[in-house]
């Protein structure tokens, strides 16, 4: 691959470089029924939910997907955790801005989890 086709790439207009490397991580997260999580999914459930903060159409529906895939899989105590690590994590992402608040997080991301 030459230098001007990877330049063209990375500032793809509809980023659709950046939505397929989301898609690969996804893809390594789950593989072999979570395996690379290595048991440890509250982070991999603040990965996911880092990868949400991008307002595509093309990424929102893979993440939450795979976000709800997860929560199916856990048992009772990991899924406890995990909604406590979703709280937190979306309490973090709003800001307030000229006294309105704003969540990082596209409505249709939030509508799709």
């Amino acid at each position: 691959m030459n230098k001007e086709r990877v330049i063209k790439l990375f500032s793809d207009p509809d980023k659709s470089y950046r939505d397929l490397q989301i898609k690969t991580v996804l893809a390594i997260l789950i593989d072999k029924n979570y395996k690379n999580v290595g048991k440890d999914f509250q982070w991999c459930i603040g990965i996911i939910l880092k990868l949400g903060v991008y307002k595509s159409h093309r990424v929102n529906i893979p993440v939450s997907e795979t976000l709800r895939q997860l929560f199916i899989k856990l048992d009772d105590n990991n899924k406890k955790q995990g909604v406590e690590q979703v709280v937190k994590i979306f309490l973090a992402s709003v800001s307030a801005k000229n006294n309105k608040s704003e969540i990082k997080y596209s409505e249709e991301f939030l509508e799709s989890i």
